[in-house]
């Protein structure tokens, strides 16, 4: 008994580090050594998926373990061969940071879908997103000095606060979807984590969040009508390409009137999209020195601000096609494919809360950076869902 004791309790805290590296990180302003924490997480994890390699050296995973690898070690390839262009972040060591990061979150989360305890996972960073969330806007609303002194939020940016509400409700309709019980409980506390995450998007001027959480809140209230037909690989396929298909039609998609009194009108923004169209206009010219393998591993802030003046690319594609080119832009696409082609397995979506989230950050990827190490984290709950035994 003992032993499952403490089987268990080393799932937890290992589950709890995996979340302070992936779904919410402190900004670096407050704790300088943060680094060295994540460093420190990184290590242990990897120690725990070593103890339980055959959790997740399964044959089902073996297509989506292949790709993760291939994936992560020609990022850190691409960004070795570029650590002498960049001054101001070694591309190298971050590439193997961040890749480390994402293969253990996938690992992780088959090892728990091994396990049967996936709902426990969900759980868990559940209460972990809710404290946060609540910590995060007491110190942004009562003690507005932070900000002042360290320059962002406890969590980062006001992008990172407004995603962090977003991602609450994702995993709360998660759980809740996955009970399938008390339904009453579960649209009355949908409403309430969607007005917060509205306010508080509204007060740290994210205008981007406010209309993801207004999005996610009406997937939702329809989820009964729209969750086969969002639960499709053609309809992952359509949205993994949205944010692609913007960059490229953007100047159309503009000229449209009611797309123009949206952006002025309702958002108060110009037709510029605050810089965004400036930045879309010259990537072509800074993606052609370095198309197929890309500038290295978090070197965007870099290089945009080198040669178009802006801090990145304003959307989720065109940072990673800056970051690792055209060649690591289709390796990541393909793993994202493996995930979405369960899809249609699923009895009774029971992924649809996290499908949904998946959707919507592609929807704000058309103008905003999304495709980060959360984003990962949730396609990967999302493949855990999907293979779960139970």
């Amino acid at each position: 008994m003992e032993r499952g004791k403490f089987k268990v309790s080393t799932f937890k805290i290992v589950s709890f580090l995996l979340y302070i590296i992936t779904i919410f990180t402190v900004d670096e302003g407050y704790f300088p050594k943060y680094n060295y924490l994540k460093y420190f997480c990184i290590v242990v994890i990897a120690v725990y998926l070593l103890a339980n390699y055959r959790f997740f050296m399964t044959r089902r995973n073996r297509t989506l373990n292949r790709a993760i690898i291939v994936f992560c070690l020609f990022s850190i390839a691409a960004s070795y061969l570029r650590r002498d262009e960049i001054i101001i972040r070694d591309p190298f060591l971050s590439a193997i940071v961040f890749m480390a990061t994402l293969a253990e979150t996938f690992f992780f989360l088959e090892v728990a879908a091994e396990k049967e305890r996936i709902g426990e996972i969900i759980t868990q960073f559940y209460r972990f997103t809710l404290f946060c969330a609540i910590v995060v806007d007491i110190a942004a609303i009562f003690i507005p000095g932070l900000k002042s002194s360290y320059g962002n939020y406890l969590c980062g940016t006001k992008f990172s606060v407004s995603y962090l509400h977003i991602i609450l409700i994702a995993l709360y309709m998660s759980k809740e979807w996955l009970n399938q019980d008390r339904k009453d409980k579960r649209y009355i506390a949908l409403i309430i984590m969607s007005v917060w995450a509205i306010w508080i998007s509204r007060y740290v001027n994210c205008n981007t969040g406010m209309i993801g959480a207004v999005l996610l809140f009406v997937a939702f209230m329809i989820s009964e009508k729209i969750k086969t037909w969002l639960c499709s690989l053609k309809t992952m396929i359509i949205f993994t390409l949205v944010p692609a298909l913007f960059y490229f039609f953007y100047e159309f998609i503009l000229l449209n009137s009611t797309v123009q009194n949206i952006v002025v009108g309702t958002l108060g923004r110009e037709l510029t999209l605050t810089g965004r169209t400036i930045i879309y206009d010259k990537l072509p010219s800074v993606f052609a020195s370095h198309f197929w393998t890309g500038y290295g591993y978090g070197t965007t802030y870099e290089v945009t601000k080198r040669y178009i003046g802006f801090a990145d690319t304003q959307n989720c594609w065109t940072e990673w096609m800056m970051m690792v080119g055209i060649v690591g832009v289709v390796l990541l696409a393909f793993v994202l494919i493996i995930v979405f082609k369960i899809i249609n397995t699923m009895k009774p979506h029971r992924g649809f809360p996290i499908v949904a989230i998946i959707c919507i950050f592609f929807i704000m990827g058309c103008v905003e950076i999304t495709m980060g190490i959360s984003f990962f984290c949730l396609v990967s709950i999302l493949y855990g869902i999907e293979t779960e035994k139970g």
